[in-house]
């Protein structure tokens, strides 16, 4: 226990170590992410200008393509209506203009089909970019949704430990109650014991000396079995208490190492899915960076939140290990003590009579002091119970509200359930008197069970 003591320090540094690795590593992929969205943009914005640089190319071919048509058929009806005349005078003419209208409608037409191939493999590799973009967020959004279940479980189970922790704690304080109970009840024995050996020392040599050894030997006797029963319980209940100290560590341990794994794990594969996602379209870039900023604002909380409750678990277990080590440290104490104890010496009995009083005296005390240490016991544990629900444990009593709250909870379900109704119902007058349910509680059990008897409480 001592061991595993020193060694919580050096595992909260390295936790701390583990923590502070996973926030740089969001924060260079957070950097990686930015930059990959600066870079898309400016291919996407590239692309586009070149698109729409290639459509105006298009469009202006298209327009001097118009207008040579309409060029060649004036001109085929100016020379229909003419003259032979002027017909002859433009015959050359028209031949040449016949043959440069068609090599530029050639050369013009070769341009429009290179800028139309430019533009519909610029289309295409768009296209691509976007279905792999869309691809892309649909993973991501998976990806964010099985963290959020895995931190929404991590979160459960660190609950649940933390309320075990708390009823271990509580089982503890009342086993130091009652070791400080025999350790006192130890004391008066010890001093009724020196007592008598001071009032045999009075008596030795005095007439019935028999008498007298034999009662002091059976004082011995009881002493001795009062020391061995102290003894044995002492034993049982450090044994008991080790174990279940060691267990909670190991368990607390266990739990610790899964959940620092789970953290790699999330870590690693978020780095993985930000390396892997591919160039975004122009359209798309904003709903992808709300999204991913979103999802990374959570997970740092969420984070955050886990670094915190991992802090108080390991307080928590900080705590209890020096409480081990302080009861044991007590206990050794304990056993030392009462050797020195004195009573102040009484007036020595000087006839067998007197003895014989002073005997039947002194079982009587042994009696009537038994009986005290009962109800002092009794009243000690009563007025601690007072006094820390008044002056120092709110957190307690918070927690108790709160596990009252829960079983109220269990038992209307266990009640509403499909079980055997007959102890259910057997067992729900005494349910209704411990935790006093209120009267939704008892509308939803007598709805749900219609043949038990409405009694008024």
């Amino acid at each position: 226990m001592e061991a595993e003591g020193t060694d919580a320090p050096e595992t909260l540094e390295g936790d701390h170590d583990e923590v502070k690795r996973l926030r740089e590593e969001l924060s260079k992929s957070k950097q990686r992410l930015k930059e990959w969205r600066e870079k898309t943009q400016a291919g996407v914005t590239e692309l586009r200008n070149r698109v729409v640089e290639l459509s105006t190319l298009l469009e202006e071919s298209h327009a001097k393509n118009v207008m040579l048509e309409e060029r060649i058929r004036d001109m085929e009806g100016v020379a229909g209506s003419s003259s032979p005349f002027a017909l002859e005078k433009l015959i050359a003419p028209e031949g040449w203009m016949a043959e440069f209208t068609n090599t530029s409608h050639s050369t013009f037409l070769m341009k429009s089909d290179v800028i139309l191939g430019v533009a519909t493999t610029v289309w295409q590799d768009l296209e691509k970019h976007k279905r792999r973009t869309a691809q892309a967020l649909r993973l991501q959004k998976k990806n964010v949704e099985a963290m959020e279940q895995e931190v929404c479980e991590l979160r459960q189970m660190l609950t649940r430990a933390q309320d075990e922790v708390h009823e271990r704690t509580r089982a503890v304080e009342s086993r130091d109650e009652a070791l400080t109970v025999l350790q006192n009840r130890l004391e008066e024995l010890e001093s009724a014991s020196v007592s008598s050996e001071l009032s045999r020392m009075g008596m030795y040599g005095k007439p019935n000396a028999e008498q007298l050894n034999a009662f002091e030997d059976q004082l011995e006797e009881a002493r001795e079995g009062v020391r061995r029963e102290f003894a044995l319980r002492e034993s049982a209940i450090f044994d008991q208490h080790r174990d279940e100290m060691e267990r909670l560590i190991a368990r607390y341990e266990r739990e610790v190492a899964e959940l620092r794994a789970e953290l790699d794990e999330r870590a690693f594969a978020a780095a993985d899915s930000c390396g892997a996602r591919p160039t975004a379209s122009v359209g798309d870039r904003g709903e992808l960076g709300e999204g991913s900023d979103k999802a990374y604002k959570e997970l740092m909380n969420n984070l955050r939140t886990l670094q915190e409750e991992l802090r108080l678990a390991q307080d928590e277990r900080e705590k209890l290990q020096c409480e081990v080590r302080a009861l044991k440290k007590n206990s050794v104490m304990s056993l030392s003590c009462g050797a020195n104890t004195g009573m102040p010496e009484r007036p020595r009995p000087q006839t067998l009579p007197e003895a014989l009083s002073r005997i039947t005296e002194l079982e009587g005390s042994v009696t009537r002091l038994s009986s005290e240490l009962c109800e002092a016991r009794k009243r000690l544990i009563t007025t601690k119970q007072k006094s820390g629900a008044v002056r120092g444990q709110p957190n307690v009593l918070v927690v108790e509200g709160q596990q009252l709250a829960y079983l109220k909870f269990v038992v209307v379900k266990l009640l509403c359930s499909n079980g055997d109704t007959n102890v259910a119902m057997n067992l729900f007058p005494v349910l209704n008197t411990l935790l006093h349910f209120d009267k939704e509680n008892l509308d939803e059990i007598y709805t749900t069970n219609p043949g038990w008897l409405r009694r008024k409480y």
